[in-house]
């Protein structure tokens, strides 16, 4: 029974994982578009296997061969792709096994440990802010290993990984995406070229499956299209129409991309643009970046928000 149910697991699993982005959250399969883990119930509900009650308390988890392998009394390998395996609870222990790999009876003892080596809880959250000790040491590590000056767009960590999304301050349109790791109390960059994933989520999922994907920020930089910093013909527009003036100049920072634009002037003046439904620019004089982040929010649930000047 827990064989058949192992292959329509690896059939479904080839299947929808591109369709549907399958993660390995706390080592369990889940749908991240539906958000929701899956049990013996929502599989048979994809239509792959046929309920039965009988496996109501089998896990479906989505972890390491490697990891598998290093329990005494289960067999897998080395590798360290994520794969489907299911857990079974027993009276001699749990039984884990996949389509591919015979695996073992453990002790419930070994399964909490593999389990826990998947868990994403590597303290809180935080939104390091300018002078914060992680902002400036980030900084610190971007500007050694590029040698170029950032404008930070986003940056958190916990106690294991962080992220920044920042921009060249010679190039507002070059903006970048960066993975921090702490390695035994030191911090370190772990991955670069976050700007170009269009499945960023799914593949630190694959390489990290113990990442707090909360870290991310909303929004997914490849979404937009083409980012772009040279806005003269808008600036322009906007001196026609009376939104800045000859004494705003000179233009100062511009960022575009999507349905939104962004411009701060020499004077302090700063205009957002915003393509509405109507496929009209409308533009707005804001007073800071939080008022242009509302603004933002306000037409798209997750705008480009990496377009702004937040120092």
């Amino acid at each position: 029974m827990i064989r058949v149910f192992n292959e329509a697991c690896k059939r479904f699993y080839e299947e929808k994982d591109y369709e549907t982005r399958l993660l390995s959250v706390y080592s369990y399969l889940y749908d991240d578009g539906n958000k929701q883990e899956f049990t013996a119930k929502s599989v048979a509900d994809t239509g792959f296997w046929i309920y039965d009650s009988e496996l109501n308390d089998i896990a479906i988890h989505f972890i390491r061969p490697c990891d598998v392998n290093e329990i005494n009394g289960a067999e897998a390998d080395e590798s360290e792709v994520l794969k489907v395996f299911t857990a079974m609870p027993t009276s001699e222990g749990v039984y884990i096994s996949s389509a591919d790999y015979k695996g073992g009876m453990i002790s419930y003892e070994d399964y909490q440990a593999l389990v826990m080596k998947y868990s994403y809880d590597h303290g809180e959250i935080n939104i390091p802010k300018k002078d914060d000790e992680i902002f400036d040491k980030f900084l610190s590590l971007l500007r050694n290993l590029t040698g170029k000056e950032y404008d930070v767009k986003y940056m958190s960590n916990d106690d294991k990984y962080g992220i920044a999304i920042v921009g060249e301050k010679d190039d507002n349109a070059a903006i970048k995406g960066f993975l921090f790791m702490n390695k035994d109390g030191e911090w370190k960059v772990e991955g670069k070229k976050l700007e170009e994933n269009p499945a960023l989520r799914y593949s630190l999922n694959q390489m990290y499956p113990d990442m707090e994907l909360g870290l991310l920020p909303d929004y997914n930089i490849t979404d937009y299209g083409k980012i772009q910093s040279e806005l003269t013909k808008f600036t322009d527009d906007f001196k026609a129409k009376g939104v800045i003036h000859d004494n705003d100049y000179p233009v100062v920072y511009s960022c575009a991309t999507g349905r939104f634009l962004y411009i701060e002037m020499s004077s302090g003046k700063k205009v957002l643009g915003v393509v509405n439904n109507r496929k009209e620019l409308e533009t707005y004089t804001v007073e800071n970046v939080n008022e242009a982040v509302a603004y933002m929010k306000s037409f798209e649930e997750k705008p480009p928000l990496f377009i702004l000047k937040y120092y």
